[in-house]
């Protein structure tokens, strides 16, 4: 027999990522960034020195701070895409740029953001978790 404790931590959600924070010099240039590639809303709270983008699927808070990125990240996101050239053409049309000093492989390309935060743009994004979501329609 299971424990009625058990059967509660099962089925409880005990926490949920409200957003994705990011560090930056610039929170508005980061979220249009963003914004360009993934669509969405962006919503600026002043009074936080806080510019959020509510994009499908996740929202991030960008988050002005004076220290300068200084390092890889030690996480990243991964961008699925149809067409993975044409992303990473449009990545650069918004300011960002290849990574090949981070990592290349045949089954991703490692790019930049404004800030240089680094992310995936996925090649091959058939099966598994890295599927694209169907557009609504």
């Amino acid at each position: 027999m299971t424990p009625p404790s058990a059967e509660r931590e099962s089925t409880e959600c005990p926490a949920v990522v409200a957003a994705l924070v990011v560090d930056c010099a610039d929170p508005s240039s980061v979220a249009a960034f963003w914004q360009g590639l993934l669509g969405g809303e962006v919503v600026n709270f002043p009074e936080y020195d806080v510019v959020a983008l509510r994009a499908p699927g996740v929202t991030f808070d960008f988050v002005r701070v004076s220290d300068a990125k200084s390092t890889k990240n030690r996480w990243h996101l991964d961008v699925a895409t149809h067409d993975p050239g044409e992303t990473r053409r449009r990545v650069e049309e918004l300011g960002g740029s290849a990574a090949p000093d981070v990592s290349t492989s045949d089954r991703f390309t490692v790019m930049r953001d404004v800030e240089h935060n680094e992310f995936c743009v996925m090649h091959y994004a058939v099966d598994g978790p890295w599927v694209p979501p169907e557009s609504p329609g």
